[in-house]
């Protein structure tokens, strides 16, 4: 593992607590039927690791809006204040300002640099992002792209204006922090659902900024069915397409990357686990998997 990553012992006790949290998620997606897929990081290691990439610090799934709004109800009934879990989104919680939701634990808390403080409840989580369908036509599949950049640009900026160093990206990011939160929520809602209860042959991830070269947009064929593979020993659903999706924002990704980009993307800063313990990072860093 690179220096720059969670220790060890610290990433194999937040491993299980992603796990825990992965598994709870499961349990309720199977037992009212909500189709939901390993996404990023969790999928590269489902298929590369049968489990985490063992430098990984954190857990996504994909989820396509209809069953995310499912899920959403679900949480509801099954998990109430004082349960073990919880569902965090922007519906949920005036605080949050992310187009997409967080499964998070109880009684545990997960800090990303410069983010202290700004929720009530901060627990350990998985991201629980939303897929949408897209237009074939690339340059709407552009515009849609960019302006929910932009929303996400707006909803980033209370963090952004604060923090950045460069004084005219400070400035630009102070005056997009006095947009309302609501209307940039409002914007990539609307903009995220141009072709909602459409079928097209791409399906696009506007949650947060593209990782990959080849862009945002995936071929619908590719999350057309599931099928389960292992994962830390329990059976969990990707993609049929998963190769596709693999290759499209991993290049080979059967391909290591160097010792020294080994550590994982979260940034947490601070965790505190389910028993207690605590841990704070000394710097705030990047990784690559």
């Amino acid at each position: 593992m690179g220096k720059k990553g969670i220790p060890p012992e610290i990433l194999k006790k937040l491993q299980q607590e992603l796990l825990d949290i992965l598994l709870e998620f499961d349990r309720i997606c199977k037992k009212y039927n909500i189709r939901y897929y390993l996404s990023d990081g969790t999928l590269l290691g489902a298929v590369r690791h049968q489990g985490f990439i063992p430098w990984d610090d954190d857990v996504d799934i994909e989820i396509f809006r209809p069953e995310y709004e499912r899920f959403r109800e679900v949480a509801k009934k099954e998990w109430d204040e004082h349960g073990r879990y919880y569902f965090q989104d922007s519906t949920t919680d005036a605080d949050y300002n992310w187009p997409y939701g967080k499964f998070r634990k109880a009684g545990t808390r997960g800090v990303r640099p410069n983010q202290k403080g700004m929720l009530k409840r901060d627990g350990i989580f998985m991201d629980v992002l939303v897929v949408d369908v897209m237009p074939s036509t690339r340059p709407v599949q552009s515009i849609m792209y960019f302006l929910t950049t932009v929303a996400r640009k707006i909803l980033w900026a209370p963090i952004g204006w604060r923090i950045l160093q460069n004084p005219f990206e400070k400035a630009g990011f102070f005056l997009l922090h006095l947009i309302p939160r609501n209307a940039a929520l409002a914007l990539h809602h609307w903009v995220s659902g141009w072709y909602r209860g459409k079928e097209t042959e791409w399906i696009g991830i506007f949650n947060t900024a593209s990782i990959s070269k080849h862009g945002y947009a995936y071929r619908s064929e590719w999350y057309k069915d599931v099928r389960e593979v292992s994962f830390e020993g329990h059976m969990l659903p990707i993609p049929v397409g998963a190769d596709g999706i693999l290759k499209t924002k991993y290049y080979d990704y059967w391909v290591l990357p160097p010792e020294e980009e080994r550590y994982g993307n979260s940034d947490l800063a601070y965790i505190e686990f389910s028993d207690g313990t605590i841990w704070q990072r000394d710097e705030e860093s990047r990784g690559k998997i």
